[in-house]
């Protein structure tokens, strides 16, 4: 970006879409985390607002979650949320700017690279003698505890038995929702290669697996 020019964070990635390769993650909806398309765009924009404020780039538009995650002890001290196609995340430099962005395995990485900023770079306004904030936590719907919502299913009770669970997408609720039920029962993991399984389940030592290979 030059000196001057405004960087938007919706004109860089445009819309999420299917077609674009954006895959289902979690989103928070009215302190819901709930499926959605493009969910989860939030940890690019809180790390690319968190280095902006390193480098002293400003905030021209700029919005924090409402809600906290599960298992986030605090509220980030810099946050940014973002919602296409109205809540956005815009800076603007004294100077000439580039971002790099770069997606390891387990790591985001965000470089701001200028041969014309300050040498003595100095954290944004935005961050000094910012306040704890109070701040709800969102749940997903195997941890909520609000049952008057549409989202809320009630089951009869079912009676004692073995109980099989079968796996496909992971979620960090489920997964800590199945450490806390799931017991001995039967798990059925279903087309997981074999170079991605690490990724995958981990089931109890005292469950019963069964792997269901993807041919090639």
């Amino acid at each position: 970006m030059l000196n001057g020019q405004v960087l938007s964070f919706w004109s860089q990635l445009g819309k999420p879409v299917k077609s674009k390769g954006y895959a289902v993650g979690r989103e928070i909806v009215n302190g819901c985390v709930v499926p959605i398309v493009g969910g989860g765009l939030c940890q690019l924009s809180n790390a690319l607002a968190e280095v902006a404020a390193i480098a002293g780039i400003r905030f021209v538009e700029h919005h924090r979650h409402s809600a906290l995650i599960e298992q986030q002890r605090k509220s980030d001290s810099v946050d940014a949320t973002v919602a296409w196609n109205y809540i956005d995340l815009r800076l603007q430099a004294d100077f000439d700017f580039t971002v790099e962005v770069q997606l390891t395995q387990d790591e985001l990485v965000i470089r701001v690279r200028s041969a014309t900023a300050p040498s003595m770079l100095r954290r944004h306004q935005i961050t000094q003698g910012a306040k704890e904030e109070t701040k709800p936590t969102a749940r997903g719907c195997l941890t909520c505890d609000q049952t008057a919502c549409f989202r809320n299913r009630r089951y009869a009770a079912q009676p004692a038995a073995r109980t099989a669970f079968l796996l496909n997408e992971r979620s960090p609720e489920l997964a800590v929702w199945l450490q806390e039920r799931a017991g001995s029962d039967d798990w059925f993991l279903p087309w997981v290669r074999h170079r991605r399984r690490h990724l995958g389940w981990s089931a109890p030592e005292r469950a019963q697996v069964s792997v269901a290979l993807l041919p090639a």
